[in-house]
């Protein structure tokens, strides 16, 4: 899949949500994504989140999940987790 391609969502939830929300005038709303390493663009559901206090400089986390917060479908592959040895270097 190319840079240019955006990652396809490994479920429908969003879309789903969506069409229902139509009747309302209403949206969920995604934030694109981007990476680096030119792997390819994609795009999540958006968590709002707020600046607590107003006085500190810099803006609110941006908050993107790992898993659909509907149905808990995992968004990308797991992250491969190294291999432990059994013995010593020696």
């Amino acid at each position: 899949m190319s840079a240019s391609q955006p990652l396809p969502m490994p479920c429908d939830c969003v879309a789903n949500f969506n069409k229902s929300l139509l009747e309302h005038n209403t949206r969920i709303v995604g934030t694109l994504g981007i990476p680096r390493d030119s792997s390819p663009w994609y795009t999540r559901p958006t968590i709002q989140t707020e600046k607590i206090e107003t006085r500190k400089r810099g803006g609110p986390a941006i908050v993107l999940p790992t898993f659909c917060p509907f149905c808990g479908e995992r968004y990308e592959a797991a992250p491969a987790i190294p291999a432990v040895s059994g013995g010593s270097p020696e």
